[in-house]
């Protein structure tokens, strides 16, 4: 019986690519939140914060739905791989320290988990699962654009002939949106601050301004589009994701030669943004130029080929829309390098290998020019001070007066009465 039961696992567990019988057996999981109200409104924006109920930058109601729809979807796909049982030490759930990627994650697990037949409390779906956060000040795996590097050399970029050519027919475009919404606009990266609030309302069905017509939507959306190639140019994306894709990186190394990743778990979910797989897409050269919609969803999947010479081959697929009522049969990408969909591992490895970043890697390119510049700036406030001090000393020494002593006759001492 227990090697029927053994069998059926097995079986439940191939997947079918093309001709070749693959076994899934990790997989990395990279999702964007759900639907959520502005990060922040321009001046002249007559939609105020009380349109937002939820608050500024958190989920709405409609992006918790579109997480726990996500989480079914996910479901639906990795139903035989996760199992009838909830297994907490088969799962591994890390989000950014941001309400919005709390909340989805949170969402997103009811969703995945909410046909579990374990009832912890009779007649009542409770099952809490751990959720991982750091600090954004110190979390590079998910939030590496805190580099304060990586902001000045994205001004760079953008002021390159290449992007500086794709924004010139945009000039009077920027002029409007100045005039219309009261924001200064220091530059075309700026514009975001004006389409993000937009697309929150239209996502909403709340209405927008007058002087929003559609020629200057698309306008605005076409500078968007220019600023998400901008923000995954060059180097960019590496200092972004390159330590993500070295955890992954090293997840699936582990799990094909030990059969565990460093932490034992099978599924890694991360809770994130459009600027976590954005970058890993670009480093994985599929990156389509185009900012990640709300819960799109990056898979990372390491599959075994029992028949193969090469046993272990690495599959990335990208549901890139919100919708999670279809099917989970997504095109899976072919990662340039690869022949096919599934990439021999080693393949894999070697060709992001030059894409990954450690963490002090990160830290050399981040902080230390600003750790050389700080110590440069002291070393010359303390000379400065130095050298004012001989300065003033000199000149005093200088320029002091000598003390004249002035001497009085002393009456002899009969004239003293």
């Amino acid at each position: 019986m227990l090697l029927l039961n053994f069998f059926f696992i097995l079986l439940i567990e191939f997947y079918q690519s093309g001709s070749v019988k693959t076994v899934l057996k990790h997989t990395h999981i990279i999702y964007r939140h759900g639907d959520r109200a502005p990060i922040k409104l321009f001046p002249t924006d007559t939609n105020r914060e009380d349109k937002w109920p939820n608050g500024m930058s958190i989920l709405t109601n409609k992006g918790i739905i579109q997480q726990f729809n996500l989480g079914m979807w996910l479901r639906r796909r990795y139903n035989h791989f996760l199992g009838s049982h909830l297994n907490y030490s088969f799962i591994y759930v890390r989000s950014t320290d941001v309400d919005r990627t709390l909340m989805s994650a949170e969402s997103n697990l009811a969703g995945m988990f909410y046909n579990v037949s374990d009832e912890i409390i009779k007649g009542f779906k409770l099952h809490p699962i751990p959720i991982h956060t750091e600090s954004k000040t110190s979390d590079i795996l998910l939030q590496g654009d805190v580099c304060p590097v990586y902001k000045q050399r994205l001004i760079e970029v953008s002021n390159k002939p290449y992007f500086k050519k794709k924004f010139e027919p945009y000039l009077n475009t920027i002029e409007i949106l100045r005039k219309k919404t009261g924001s200064k606009l220091h530059s075309f990266m700026d514009v975001w601050t004006i389409f993000d609030p937009i697309f929150c309302e239209k996502s909403n069905n709340i209405s927008v301004d007058d002087w929003v017509t559609d020629e200057i939507w698309k306008n605005i959306t076409a500078i968007n589009n220019i600023i998400w190639e901008a923000m995954n140019y060059g180097e960019l994306p590496k200092i972004v994701a390159g330590f993500l894709l070295k955890t992954i990186s090293e997840n699936l190394k582990n799990f094909s030669e030990t059969g565990e990743t460093q932490n034992g778990f099978k599924m890694v979910i991360y809770s994130g943004h459009d600027t976590d797989i954005a970058p890993l897409n670009a480093l994985f050269r599929i990156f389509n130029n185009l900012q990640p919609p709300y819960t799109a969803c990056l898979l990372i999947e390491l599959h075994y080929l029992p028949s193969e010479v090469e046993k272990w081959a690495v599959q990335v697929l990208y549901k890139n829309y919100t919708d999670s009522s279809g099917s989970t049969d997504i095109p899976a990408a072919i990662i340039p390098g690869c022949d096919q969909s599934l990439c021999p591992l080693n393949k894999f490895l070697q060709l992001t290998k030059n894409n990954i970043l450690s963490q002090n890697e990160y830290n050399k390119i981040c902080y230390s020019s600003n750790i050389l510049f700080f110590v440069q700036v002291m070393f010359s406030i303390v000379a400065t001070c130095l050298i004012l001090f001989i300065v003033v000393m000199f000149s005093i020494r200088i320029f002091r007066k000598p003390v004249l002593h002035r001497y009085s006759k002393v009456e002899s001492d009969q004239n003293i009465n």
